[in-house]
């Protein structure tokens, strides 16, 4: 880089290139050329450099040119030519913007940078001049330059001397932050013109990288002229306002004997159904103004769902003669439920073929798959349609991996299980929890003594800053690393660091007193706020989460109460059955080894799980 000649430190304050990093670079090159996208690079120079290079060339020849960044060091490129547009939060950089950031016009970024320099690539700058004072300053003299012509004109004698003393550094800085805009290169603005994707060159290279989410995504795409994309299906959208309308469409649609549904929630409330017959989609606004509450200027009155529309689609989901598809079914189950209204099988649901399909790919909302399949179709109260076109791909898909089985028979009955053990919920005795309550509260008062005991004084215990200063400048403990903020790091491996091989008794303390102090915040305050308004708690079940195809349990997390802990165990002893009942706890024996066995044919690992020996005494031996 040609400025590591003009400052040996530039940058040096940088850590090395992470070598996992290194071999990534030619495939960055490979996937341009795969992408058809055109890249430069120019060794000596920086990207910037490059940009503020094309910039220039795009003025002379009359063209407007747009920078796509959000990089501070590009606004001094900003003119009636150049524009920047921040990705990240999707907006024009205006000039407030560049105002508010450097506290002048683009046109004298470069002024102020060079006083107050950048601790990020170790630009020197003028020492004790900020931001602030650095726009102050040129506001006031235009330009470096005109500044040191006349600092007789600046009345603090202490700032005039270290202006006077940096003149070197400053010089020095205003050609770090000056983007080169005359880089020597040969490519002309025509070779960036942008070019069509060309299938199999790109398909080749994400077959190569194992990109088989992308890979599956581009096949069903046409972007070069070797192909003619599908033809997008013709669907008339109708909206249903009348009762007698409703009901037309339910005879029809049951006569079909297949449908696919989605269903649009309003805050808590249902706000409105679509129903798609492969050929028209039906959309039904269930939320209606209360007729008794006059809506003014100050006020408008909540809507509520159409109970007298619902009752006309009842039968059409409880039919169980009918084939459904939606999105996210176990959800739809409670939500129609609100309002007295049974989603029966048989169904599909999109989301879970997807998970079934993809498993941790990609995201498995409703959004994503119609990004996924349908890229490039208007998707505005198209939903119902776009779940049931989604469904016969992922059905074809799942009978090629021969993996429609994994779906109908182990996946999808689970569906109004688990919404059922959702509803019923599970039985927490309220009067075990406040004896906990008050159990842990005695313990984290006494744990509290104990370490504001050791540290001689009363520590936020729970601030990490003030806990970090303890450890690592008062006490004087070795290991410690600050965080990016610049405090010192006190997360659990510190402390464990700290516990173990220091064996340093304050850091055993606060890992009881964090350990307790989640506990009781996470489960025994949570459960005693839930049951009060039900004595069954219910937990949300999902199917399409964890990576391994596990349950996972949210809203509480009930699969994280430590099992092991005298405390993990209290809290567990908080959920009971009711009078009659029993709570049983069943798990797989081995179940990991056992399918090692079966699959790779181990002889005498089968006979053993056959015999029912201890497969543990059976290895030793």
């Amino acid at each position: 880089n040609f400025r590591n000649e003009i400052y040996p430190e530039y940058k040096a304050n940088r850590r090395e290139t992470p070598t996992e990093l290194i071999p990534q670079f030619p495939l960055i090159r490979e996937a341009c050329e795969a992408l058809n996208v055109a890249w430069i690079e120019k060794e000596g120079y920086e990207a910037d450099d490059l940009i503020a290079t094309f910039s220039r060339i795009a003025k002379e020849k009359g063209i407007k040119t747009r920078v796509i960044s959000a990089d501070k060091d590009l606004m001094q490129l900003m003119d009636d030519n150049t524009a920047l547009y921040d990705p990240m939060k999707k907006k024009e950089i205006t000039l407030e913007d560049v105002f508010q950031k450097f506290g002048v016009t683009p046109d004298k970024v470069i002024e102020v940078q060079s006083l107050m320099g950048d601790s990020t690539d170790n630009i020197p700058g003028a020492s004790g001049i900020g931001p602030k004072t650095a726009a102050s300053l040129i506001r006031q003299f235009d330009s470096v330059q005109n500044m040191f012509q006349h600092l007789d004109q600046i009345p603090s004698d202490k700032k005039r001397e270290s202006l006077l003393a940096d003149k070197e550094k400053i010089e020095i800085s205003q050609k770090l932050v000056m983007l080169d805009k005359f880089v020597p290169v040969n490519q002309d603005l025509e070779v960036f013109k942008r070019r069509p994707l060309q299938n199999q060159k790109l398909l080749n290279f994400l077959n190569l990288n194992n990109f088989s989410s992308l890979t599956k995504r581009i096949s069903s795409l046409h972007f070069d002229g070797t192909d003619t994309p599908a033809p997008q299906k013709e669907i008339e959208i109708i909206e249903l306002k009348k009762e007698e309308q409703i009901q037309e469409v339910v005879e029809k649609v049951r006569l079909q004997k297949s449908f696919s549904f989605y269903l649009k929630q309003s805050e808590e409330e249902l706000g409105g159904v679509s129903i798609c017959d492969g050929k028209s989609i039906f959309v039904i606004d269930l939320m209606t103004a209360q007729d008794s509450v006059q809506e003014d200027l100050f006020f408008k009155p909540k809507a509520k769902c159409n109970q007298n529309f619902l009752k006309i689609l009842a039968p059409l989901f409880a039919d169980k003669n009918i084939q459904k598809a939606g999105y996210d079914i176990k959800t739809g189950i409670h939500l129609l439920d609100k309002y007295d209204l049974v989603l029966t099988e048989p169904f599909k649901d999109v989301m879970l073929m997807s998970y079934d399909l993809d498993g941790s790919q990609h995201k498995h909302d409703l959004q994503t798959l119609i990004q996924i399949y349908f890229p490039k179709e208007e998707k505005e109260n198209k939903e119902a349609f776009f779940i049931g076109e989604i469904v016969q791909k992922l059905t074809e898909k799942l009978i090629q991996k021969n993996e429609l089985g994994l779906y109908e028979d182990i996946d999808a009955p689970l569906i109004s299980i688990l919404a059922d053990m959702e509803k019923e919920g599970i039985l927490v005795d309220e009067k075990h929890l406040k004896k906990l309550e008050n159990t842990f509260s005695r313990r984290l008062e006494e744990l509290t003594r104990q370490i504001h005991a050791l540290t001689g004084d009363e520590v936020n215990i729970n601030s990490p800053a003030q806990l970090g200063d303890v450890f690592f400048e008062k006490r004087g403990l070795k290991g410690g690393k600050r965080g990016a903020n610049g405090h010192w790091i006190t997360d659990v491996k510190v402390l464990e660091m700290l516990a173990n091989e220091q064996e340093d008794e304050l850091a055993k303390l606060i890992l009881k007193y964090r350990a307790a102090a989640k506990l009781k915040s996470t489960y025994i305050d949570d459960l005693l706020e839930r049951v009060k308004i039900n004595p069954r708690v219910s937990t949300t079940f999902s199917l399409v989460s964890a990576n391994t195809g596990r349950l996972a349990s949210s809203n509480p997390n009930l699969q994280n109460i430590p099992v092991r802990s005298e405390e993990g165990k209290e809290i567990r002893e908080s959920f009971i059955s009711k009078e009659g009942c029993v709570l049983l706890s069943a798990d797989y024996s081995q179940i990991e080894l056992r399918l090692i066995a079966d699959v790779a044919g181990v002889k005498k690992l089968r006979e053993s799980f056959i015999n029912n020996e201890d497969i543990h005494a059976r290895t030793a031996s």
